[in-house]
């Protein structure tokens, strides 16, 4: 699962819009928290449409 996982993320960050990229770089605040809701918004998009992933929640000790 975790190559499956890291594969998807992969392909998310590789497709990402150059202005993603720049705006991450940017010193503007507002720039990088737009990139970052973008990107966010691109990644949970990506995961759901793969349905093979399940998630638990993790165990506590």
């Amino acid at each position: 699962m975790a190559s499956d996982l890291s594969s998807i993320l992969t392909a998310v960050l590789d497709q990402a819009p150059d202005w993603v990229r720049t705006e991450f770089a940017s010193k503007d605040a507002i720039l990088r928290q737009r990139a970052a809701e973008t990107l966010s918004a691109m990644l949970a998009a990506a995961l759901v449409k793969a349905p093979h992933l399940t998630f638990e929640p993790p165990v506590e000790n």
